[in-house]
C-alpha cells in the first residue's frame, strides 16, 4: 500500500504514467525501489521535483493519518476495489474511501450528472428522475457539486438509499463550502465518499475532467440531465461512451435551439432519450429485477407489462366481419370499387404533387355540387364560380407555409477563444497531475493567509504555455483526419494531462467537436 501512495506522491491523480512505470517494473514496490535508487528512466522531466519531495516515510504518515480519521485506502490490487472501475482506461491506482464501498456490489447503480446552475425545467426533471430511481432502490453516483449532483445525492439520502460521492479534492478539503455535514449524511445512509487524491490535495479546476472518468466508470450507465453545449457534463458523457457504458440524455426544452446542438448529436448517435425515469427503468428492469424495487411503480408503464390484452391482426379482422354480419359491402351508383381505385392510384411519382392538388380541387367541387343536388335547387352560374380553382387552392396552401430563419453564428475572436481562467477564483490554479499543489504555495503573516505574489509570473508563464499547446493541437486537428488523443500525444510529444486539459478547454469553447470513436475535428466556427 505504501508503495502505491509513494508513486501517487510523484505522479498525482489521473496520470496514466503511473500505470506505465508499474507495468515496466512489474509491481508498485519494484517501481518505487528503482526510483528510490535513482533510476529516473521512466520519470518525466516535470516530475523530477516531486521525486525529491516524495518519500516512504511520508507514505507511512499518510497511511496513519487515514487510519486515525477512518479513511480507508483501497489499491487496485485489493478485492474491495470496484470491478467495473478496474476495467476502464487509466483506472485510479488508489482510492481513499469514507463509508462503505460494498454498496456498489449490493445495489444496482447509475451515474447522474448535469450543470451546476440548472434552470427550473432541469430541476423538475432531476427530481423526477433521481427521485424515481432512488424509489426503486437504485444507487446514484455523482460528483458532489452544486446543482444536479446535489439533487441526486439528496434524493437518495431522503429515502435512506446509499449514494456515492466522487470528490474533486482530498478528504480534508471542504468543497463545496459547508459540505462536511452532507458527507456525514452520505455515510450514514450506507454510501461512500471517495477520491483518488491525497487527503490534503486542494481543489483545482484542471482536475475535474479527470474526476469524470471515475463517475462514469463506477456504474452501468450515465444519465445527463439539463445539459447544453457548454456544460462540463458532456465530458462525462464522452467518458461513458469510451467506456462502453449506457448513455442517457434528457430532451432539451427546444430542440431547434443551437445551444443544444451537441445534445441532439448525442441523441442521434444512439444515446437514449429520457422523458421521465420510466425510460431508464425499462432499460434495466428485466435484467436487474432482483435488485430493483417495483412496489411503487405503475406496472402499465413498464415494458414487461401490458395495459390491454394483445390482439392479433387476424383476430381484429374476424371481429370486424362479425360486426358486419359477414355481409359484403355494397356500392351505390357512381362509386368505384377497390379494384377501380387501385387503377386510379397508378401515376408517376414525379406527378404526385400535381395529382394531389387536382384531386383536392375536384373533391371540393363535388362537395359543392352534392350540396346543390341535395337541396333540389338549380345550379346557378354564381354557385359554379364559388368553387375554388386549382391555382387558388395551391396559393392558399403555399401562403400557410412558414420559413424558419437560420440563427446567425457568433464569431469568437481568436484572442478570446482559448481563455484559460480559474473559474472566478482569486488564487492561481494548480495542476492536479503534480500530486501536490506545487503552484499553490502560501505564506502566513500575522495569522492571515496571504498569497505569494512572486508566483504570479510563473502562473502567467504557465497560461502562456497552455495557450501555445492549445494552438498546436488546434492546428494539428485542422491539418489531419481521424485525429485522436493518442495521435496528438505521439506526434506533438505532449504529456497526457496537458493534451486532455487543452482538448477539454477547446471542446468547451466550441473550437473542436468530439465524435464517437475518440476522433476530434474542427467546428464550423473555427
Amino acid at each position: 500500500m505504501k508503495y502505491y501512495v509513494y508513486l501517487l506522491q510523484i505522479f498525482g491523480g489521473g496520470n496514466p504514467k503511473i500505470h506505465e512505470i508499474i507495468r515496466a517494473y512489474g509491481s508498485a514496490r519494484a517501481a518505487s525501489e528503482k526510483v528510490l535508487k535513482g533510476d529516473m528512466t521512466l520519470i518525466p522531466a516535470n516530475r523530477i521535483e516531486n521525486v525529491r519531495k516524495a518519500s516512504l516515510e511520508k507514505s507511512d504518515q499518510i497511511i496513519k493519518f487515514c487510519r486515525d480519521n477512518k479513511i480507508s485506502i483501497v489499491t487496485i490490487d485489493d478485492k474491495a476495489y470496484p470491478t467495473m472501475l478496474k476495467n476502464i482506461y487509466n483506472p485510479p491506482t488508489v482510492l481513499f474511501v469514507e463509508g462503505d464501498l460494498s454498496c456498489l456490489q449490493n445495489y444496482f447503480s447509475l451515474s447522474v450528472v448535469g450543470p451546476r446552475k440548472p434552470d427550473s425545467y432541469a430541476v423538475r426533471l432531476a427530481m423526477n428522475i433521481c427521485g424515481g430511481l432512488a424509489g426503486c432502490k437504485t444507487m446514484l453516483v455523482s460528483g458532489f457539486a452544486f446543482g444536479i449532483d446535489s439533487i441526486a445525492h439528496t434524493e437518495c439520502i431522503k429515502r435512506n438509499i446509499p449514494t456515492v460521492a466522487v470528490l474533486a479534492c482530498g478528504h480534508t478539503i471542504e468543497y463545496p463550502a459547508h459540505s462536511f455535514s452532507v458527507r456525514a449524511q452520505v455515510k450514514k445512509s450506507g454510501g461512500a465518499v471517495i477520491s483518488e487524491l491525497l487527503p490534503d490535495t486542494e481543489c483545482c479546476k484542471g482536475y475535474f475532467k479527470h474526476r469524470n472518468r471515475i463517475i462514469s466508470g463506477l456504474t452501468y450507465g450515465t444519465v445527463v440531465i439539463g445539459a447544453d453545449n457548454r456544460s462540463g457534463s458532456l465530458l462525462t458523457a464522452n467518458n461513458a461512451f469510451d467506456q462502453d457504458r449506457d448513455l442517457f440524455f434528457t430532451m432539451p426544452p427546444d430542440t431547434l435551439d443551437e445551444k443544444y446542438s451537441r445534445v441532439i448529436r448525442y441523441l442521434r448517435d444512439g444515446a437514449h432519450a429520457v422523458y421521465d425515469f420510466y425510460d431508464i427503468i425499462n432499460e434495466y428492469y428485466e435484467l436487474h429485477k432482483d435488485k430493483l424495487d417495483d412496489t411503487h411503480l405503475d406496472k402499465n408503464r413498464l415494458s414487461s407489462y401490458s395495459a390491454a390484452p394483445r390482439i392479433e391482426i387476424d383476430d381484429s379482422f374476424d371481429a370486424v366481419e362479425e360486426s358486419l354480419g359477414n355481409d359484403k359491402p355494397t356500392f351505390s351508383e357512381g362509386t368505384t370499387t377497390t379494384e377501380e381505385k387501385s387503377d386510379e392510384s397508378k401515376f408517376p411519382e414525379e406527378n404526385f404533387e400535381f395529382f394531389y392538388e387536382k384531386k383536392q380541387s375536384k373533391t371540393q367541387e363535388k362537395d359543392v355540387l352534392k350540396e346543390i343536388v341535395d337541396r333540389n335547387t338549380p345550379i346557378t352560374e354564381e354557385m359554379v364560380k364559388s368553387v375554388p380553382s386549382d391555382s387558388e387552392v395551391k396559393f392558399e396552401r403555399d401562403s400557410k407555409k412558414k420559413t424558419r430563419k437560420r440563427k446567425e453564428k457568433k464569431v469568437v475572436p481568436p484572442e478570446k477563444r482559448f481563455s484559460l481562467k480559474a473559474g472566478g477564483e482569486s488564487k492561481p490554479p494548480c495542476d492536479y497531475s503534480l500530486g501536490t499543489p506545487g503552484r499553490f504555495q502560501k505564506k502566513k503573516k500575522g495569522g492571515a493567509v496571504v498569497s505569494n505574489k512572486s508566483e504570479q509570473p510563473v502562473q502567467n508563464a504557465e497560461n502562456t504555455r497552455n495557450l501555445s499547446n492549445a494552438n498546436k493541437i488546434l492546428d494539428f486537428i485542422g491539418r489531419g483526419e481521424g485525429v485522436t488523443t493518442e495521435r496528438i500525444m505521439t506526434t506533438l510529444d505532449l504529456d497526457y494531462s496537458v493534451v486532455i486539459e487543452c482538448l477539454s478547454d477547446l471542446e468547451l469553447d466550441g473550437a473542436i467537436i468530439y465524435h464517437p470513436g475518440g476522433v476530434y475535428t474542427l467546428s464550423e466556427e473555427s
